[in-house]
């Protein structure tokens, strides 16, 4: 009888987990392009960074840009003190994202081959 409480218990704690992660909403804390906040083309490789404080006081730090090295290629480095995070890329071939990194968990990376004249780069956030 214990056994079968606990595993009734145990199920159902489970289910509320995956229930209240599963509705935690997405949203972009910090967005950019390649033409906003600065202009780039895609000749040549580059880099920007964005930080910011939200209103709770979490801080939330954005690298991102596109890279010559081996293959041209469009990146994006989300990191959050107080959200659970990822980074997202949007460009000519797709859309992409980076894997959901818990508060204080280190950065969400994606890099993917570049594709178009427009790349659009999120950090975002779960609530």
């Amino acid at each position: 009888m214990k056994r079968k409480i606990l595993l009734i218990t145990c199920s159902l704690l489970l289910t509320l987990s995956l229930t209240t992660s599963a509705f935690a909403a997405e949203s972009s804390i910090i967005s950019a392009t390649n033409k906003t906040p600065k202009a780039h083309t895609f000749k040549s490789a580059w880099g920007e960074t964005i930080k910011k404080t939200s209103a709770t006081g979490s801080k939330h730090r954005f690298d991102y840009g596109y890279d010559t090295t081996l293959i041209n290629e469009d990146y994006a480095y989300a990191d959050s003190n107080g959200y659970q995070h990822r980074s997202k890329i949007v460009n000519g071939n797709g859309t992409y994202y980076g894997p959901k990194k818990w508060t204080n968990d280190g950065y969400s990376n994606k890099e993917v081959r570049h594709g178009g004249s427009t790349v659009k780069y999120y950090c975002n956030i779960f609530k």
